[in-house]
């Protein structure tokens, strides 16, 4: 079970750092100041929120650098011209991108340690979940993995009813690409291709509800 809070708790923490990076960039691209301090705080709010699966996931190098972004985040809200706040944010968003590719090596050695099991859930526990009735092992291994992503299906669903709708369709939209990237891999173990495959059909019935943002 801790394997699997853990593996989850990752995830998470990647697509958070995703989201903090799209309100980085798009704070840069803005081209009057207000409008990049205010997409820098809304990268700081995402910050703030989603720290504890940083501390979950327990990727030390994340969490320092994720330090460091939320430093010159600051820095990028408090700057008196437009050029110095976006120096300020392109320190944080190269910082942000070194975050992202620290959990993708977290991952993989997490991987490497582990195996699938980082995917499942203990089967004891589910099965005293299900009364000690023994299910096929393919119907076994699917609810395991729809029970581990249930979180974040939660979280997907706050994101439509919180975030404007058409930021809440590009973060969701990028989540459903890269489960859809993922599964075009062929050596994908039968636990990953359903764990992304469940990420995928999650992501995908969100989008279709903000079909079109009105």
């Amino acid at each position: 079970m801790f394997l699997e809070k853990t593996a989850n708790a990752c995830e998470y923490a990647n697509s958070n750092m995703e989201y903090i990076k799209d309100q980085t960039e798009t704070a840069i691209s803005s081209t009057e100041l207000q409008i990049t301090k205010y997409y820098a705080y809304k990268a700081i709010n995402g910050i703030e929120k989603t720290r504890s699966n940083f501390d979950a996931c327990g990727c030390k190098e994340a969490i320092t650098t994720l330090d460091d972004v939320l430093i010159h985040l600051k820095n990028a809200t408090a700057a008196d011209t437009h050029s110095s706040s976006k120096t300020a944010l392109q320190k944080a968003l190269d910082n942000t991108l070194k975050g992202i590719k620290e959990l993708q090596n977290f991952g993989f050695s997490a991987n490497e340690v582990y195996g699938d099991n980082m995917l499942v859930l203990n089967t004891k526990e589910v099965l005293d979940a299900q009364g000690g009735i023994l299910l096929p092992e393919g119907k076994l291994l699917q609810q395991q993995i729809h029970n581990g992503l249930k979180d974040f299906e939660i979280s997907i669903d706050n994101i439509v009813k919180q975030l404007d709708c058409d930021e809440a369709r590009k973060f969701i939209k990028k989540t459903y690409d890269n489960a859809s990237i993922a599964l075009l891999n062929t050596d994908l173990t039968k636990p990953k291709k359903i764990y992304h495959q469940r990420v995928k059909t999650i992501t995908q019935n969100a989008l279709a509800k903000i079909q079109d943002c009105q």
